[in-house]
């Protein structure tokens, strides 16, 4: 009864924690039947992928880009792999942080706070994970430009598309009444275009894996409001910057 008791409370103290984080994304299993209390299951988003991965991941490097709550960090780090996870927003990343060291899983992932088109001086990983952040950026055709020199054995990736074919894109911000173009808005293109650039930038047998929902996704963010592909790693793509740095922020500025 008495340990009984004290696993209620423990759990009652994890509980409070994460209310004391505010709003969460994801949702991520702290144990003892706690979860954060986000919509976004990411262990639903790695199974999508899970048969065209090694199974161990021992041994291999990941970049998660876009890393949230590390709710799809994790889940590489279970299966061996030793990731980073980069975050730009201060308030993920203090959430990512905390599910890392609860989970005992500090020494397996490795917290960064920076912008997607700083990542480049991390060097080369083996898998890229680039989920649920295309469509927040600007320039999404340089990101993958940028991601093949990064990425040595597959690229997972998603992003919201827009309906119908054509090399075509949108920003996101005309679909979304009353909302103003900035960052969090970027642009949506077709499953055509998307894949048309990362064969362009050098990803070998690029592929859609999933349009479909999910059984156990949140109502309010089901997987099926994105498109998901999957790439072999090439030969990369020669980039201006790697000569030349501020090529990169030139272009950003315009």
């Amino acid at each position: 009864m008495f340990a009984e008791n004290l696993n209620q409370e423990t759990t009652m103290t994890v509980e409070e924690e994460v209310k004391g984080f505010g709003n969460w994304y994801h949702k991520i299993d702290l144990g003892d039947g706690v979860y954060t209390p986000g919509g976004r299951n990411q262990s639903l988003t790695f199974d999508l992928y899970r048969d065209l991965l090694p199974k161990d991941l021992s041994g291999l490097t990941v970049l998660d880009l876009g890393a949230n709550a590390c709710g799809f960090s994790i889940e590489f780090a279970r299966r061996g792999a030793r990731v980073t996870a980069v975050e730009s927003a201060s308030r993920y990343v203090d959430q990512a942080k905390y599910v890392v060291q609860k989970l005992g899983m500090k020494d397996r992932v490795r917290i960064q706070q920076m912008d997607l088109f700083d990542v480049h001086e991390l060097g080369e990983f083996d898998i890229v994970a680039y989920v649920g952040l295309s469509y927040h950026v600007d320039f999404p055709e340089l990101a993958i430009a940028m991601l093949s020199n990064m990425c040595r054995h597959s690229l997972v990736t998603s992003t919201q598309t827009l309906p119908g074919g054509g090399l075509i894109m949108e920003n996101r911000a005309k679909s979304k009444p009353g909302r103003k173009l900035n960052e969090l808005y970027g642009y949506e293109p077709t499953e055509e275009l998307y894949l048309s650039w990362l064969s362009k930038y050098g990803f070998k047998n690029p592929r859609l894996v999933s349009t479909a929902p999910h059984a156990g996704e949140d109502k309010r963010n089901k997987l099926g409001n994105r498109s998901y592909f999957f790439a072999e790693a090439g030969n990369g793509y020669t980039l201006p910057f790697k000569k030349k740095r501020n090529w990169l922020r030139t272009i950003l500025k315009r």
